[in-house]
């Protein structure tokens, strides 16, 4: 059995690992509603979470419906161009597939939340190691 302090940040990271988890399980829920509407952001956005497909998904969550409208959201760097983006965003998106989105993006949000908090608590825990890693890894000056 490891001592104390180490139990404790294992057991950190567990939790880190199940929240990971949890947000990739909200995650493929919005790319299922996504679908469900007709929507195919994944195929022209990599990251649906990233700065495009959240500003889409803020929007469509807002009630925008246009996919002109929708694809101007689309940060500069995107690879598809505008006209991919435009095919990909037509959709029939209803008040139902606007509610699941917005609670995902709640509990994905509150997720995030949470990681941050365990992980600022994991390096705040690491701390009293990082010296004794040090030594342990740097070289002997006697030789």
């Amino acid at each position: 059995m490891p001592p104390a302090p180490i139990a404790e940040i294992r057991e950190l990271t567990r939790t880190r690992k199940q929240l990971t988890r949890e947000k990739t399980r909200h995650t493929q829920r919005i790319q299922k509603t996504l679908e469900a509407a007709n929507i195919k952001l994944d195929s022209v956005v990599t990251d649906i979470l990233g700065v495009t497909g959240r500003a889409i998904l803020d929007a469509l969550v807002a009630g925008e419906t246009d996919p002109a409208v929708l694809a101007a959201k689309a940060d500069r760097r995107i690879k598809a161009s505008p006209e991919e983006l435009r095919a990909a965003l037509f959709g029939r998106v209803t008040r139902n597939h606007r509610f699941l989105l917005k609670l995902h993006l709640q509990h994905i949000d509150a997720i995030d939340q949470a990681i941050a908090e365990i992980d600022a608590e994991v390096a705040e825990r690491l701390a009293p190691f990082r010296q004794a890693a040090r030594l342990l890894t740097s070289r002997s000056k006697c030789n």
